[in-house]
């Protein structure tokens, strides 16, 4: 599908249901690196030509794991939200609230910085150290932090020795966009914590951004 303007995107709850539909059971990975207003949406969709299951339904029978990236770990500080949770104020704590599966909390990656490398040794005609540059010149920067990378590559690797996870509790958001990590036993919550150090987790993530496609 080629897209000329963003008009031409197809909606999007209607998207996930399509490709949830087409699915095993318990096998999909989702990860979220900007608002929750999507799954919201998923989780209150009525059955369509897709699927007769509702969103509730569809959720537990084919997602595995939500992997959120947003929220501030395991706290934020009193009354100060987080961006991804606060844009959409009442989709981040429904979502948080009601969700049946696992989710894992990332919320990492402003002290592991990258791009350098990438704008340095990347193709000329790669678009992804192209985006490095635009932004680097735009903002006066060298490096960027790594939210989003950081939540991809543990949906795609696992915690492996990069992260270890905190299981014991849950987190609890507001419509404010603050969040808190109440202890206790364990729940479908969890968090990342660092398990290598950020420079070399930061190389990780360089040489995996350096890596040319396949070509089978």
């Amino acid at each position: 599908m080629c897209l000329t303007t963003s008009d031409d995107a197809p909606d999007a709850v209607a998207l996930y249901r399509k490709i949830l539909a087409a699915q095993p059971e318990q096998r999909v990975t989702i990860v979220v690196v900007g608002w929750r207003t999507n799954m919201a949406d998923l989780f209150d969709s009525k059955p369509d030509q897709y699927s007769q299951l509702t969103g509730r339904q569809m959720v537990e029978a084919k997602i595995k794991e939500l992997v959120s990236m947003g929220g501030r770990r395991p706290n934020s500080r009193k009354d100060e939200g987080e961006y991804n949770f606060r844009m959409d104020g009442a989709a981040a704590p429904k979502v948080i609230r009601d969700w049946p599966g696992k989710i894992t909390f990332t919320g990492l990656g402003i002290d592991v910085m990258t791009g350098a490398r990438l704008v340095a040794e990347g193709l000329e005609d790669n678009p992804a150290p192209a985006f490095y540059r635009n932004f680097f010149k735009g903002h006066k920067v060298s490096e960027r932090s790594s939210w989003d990378l950081i939540a991809v590559l543990y949906a795609v690797r696992g915690l492996a020795d990069y992260f270890t996870a905190v299981s014991e509790g849950k987190c609890v958001s507001k419509e404010d966009g603050s969040n808190q990590w109440i202890p206790g036993p364990p729940s479908n919550h969890a968090y990342l914590v660092y398990k290598m150090p950020r420079t070399e987790l930061a190389a990780v993530i360089e040489d995996l951004l350096l890596t040319l496609p396949s070509c089978e």
